[in-house]
Order: structure tokens, then sequence, then C-alpha cells
């Protein structure tokens, strides 16, 4: 269903498959990551703060905010060269 998958650039994320991919192919992003990527995505370009992606990625649990900032890296990783225009810190 096509209304299923987010595109942006050259990336899509496929929420039936929990699949990221770039120009078609899977990204290994893992779990953690494709919440995070989808949180973002729902948040439609308003700023998404800390707790919330917390309570997104790690729903019930006690997490450092370091857990956070690691998340964010390993997505900006896997992103590529686009990273620091589609996840921006504030």
């Amino acid at each position: 269903m096509a209304g299923d998958i987010d595109s942006f650039g050259a990336f899509g994320l496929d929420r039936m498959r929990q699949v990221l991919t770039r120009n078609g192919r899977p990204i290994s992003i893992g779990h953690r990551g494709y919440v995070l990527l989808r949180t973002l995505l729902d948040a439609a370009g308003e700023t998404v703060g800390k707790d919330a992606l917390i309570n997104a990625v790690w729903p019930g649990m006690i997490v450092e905010e370091a857990n956070v900032s690691v998340q964010v890296a390993a997505l900006r990783k896997a992103l590529g060269r686009d990273r620091e225009n589609l996840i921006i810190t504030v």
C-alpha cells in the first residue's frame, strides 16, 4: 500500500515492513532507529523533545539522555551525506 511508505529524498520508510530504503535498497537501522525515524516523520517537521523520543523509543523504560544521542548519531550515519539536513538538533 503506497500510503504505508513515507518518502523523503532518496529514502523511503516502509511502515508495514518496518524497513528504511535508499533508492529502493534496504538500510539497516535496527528497531530503535526505525521507531526514532518514524517518530520524527510523524512530527512533520515540528520539533520533537527528548522526552517524547525517549517515550517513543524506550516505552516504560528508564534510560539516560545519552541513549537518544547515540541513536540519533547511528541514524544519521545510516542516512549518509544528507544526514545533517534530514535530522536537525535544536
